[in-house]
Order: structure tokens, then C-alpha cells, then sequence
């Protein structure tokens, strides 16, 4: 199991976009293929999903630095929120209110058609 945190610590500060796994499920991100992703960092979290605060591991976390945002700059910024969740990969894409593709209003998302600018 795992979970996927959008906004983590929105309403603290800048946001941050987490994966957590635990017990005995195991992920880490492939460095390499982060540093080849447009703009992407993993700041305060590194390349291991496992999460274990007792032990101060918090999961993994690469985003674009235009995604931490706090809360206020988020309601000024309105848009649609969306993630992609399969076997192999997790995405999250924010689009501005104007940029909302067409399959997402029509509640149909093919997010395989998703341009990666949105990618955050």
C-alpha cells in the first residue's frame, strides 16, 4: 500500500507533493530518471517512498518548483488538481482554470494525452 499526498503542509507554508509507503512495501524513485524529468527536484525529501518518522524517513517527494506553493498563492492560482496512478508510475498535473483538457471536464481523463508542461 501507499499513499499520495497532493498538498502536504499547504496551510504551513510552501507545499509539497509526498509519496509514503510502509511495513513491508518497499519504493524508491530511480534517480536518474528524475534528473531527466524537466525541472524536477526532490529537496526536502530524497529518493526513498518508505516512510518511518520515528526515524526520520519521510518518503519521497519530486515536484517542479512552481508546485510549492502555500495556500494563499494556491486560491490565487485556480485550477484543477489531477493525478495519474498506475502500476508503474504516479503523476500529478496542476492546470490553470483556462487549461482544463477537454476529457477531464467530460469526467473521461486520458491522461496519456496530457501534456508533460503540466506535469508538477
Amino acid at each position: 500500500g501507499g499513499e499520495l499526498d497532493i498538498l502536504e503542509y499547504c496551510n504551513f507554508g510552501e507545499s509539497v507533493i509526498s509519496f509514503h509507503t510502509g511495513g513491508n512495501k518497499r519504493c524508491a524513485l530511480e534517480p536518474t530518471v528524475v534528473q531527466d524529468c524537466d525541472n524536477f527536484e526532490t529537496l526536502r525529501v530524497g529518493y526513498d517512498c518508505f516512510t518511518d518518522y520515528k526515524v526520520g524517513m519521510l518518503g519521497c517527494g519530486p515536484a517542479k518548483p512552481q508546485s510549492r506553493m502555500n495556500g494563499q498563492e494556491w486560491s490565487a492560482n485556480p485550477g484543477v488538481l489531477a493525478a495519474e496512478w498506475t502500476e508503474s508510475a504516479m503523476k500529478v498535473f496542476f492546470f490553470p482554470d483556462k487549461e482544463v483538457p477537454v476529457d477531464l471536464e467530460g469526467k473521461s481523463p486520458q491522461p496519456e494525452t496530457w501534456s508533460a508542461k503540466h506535469m508538477i
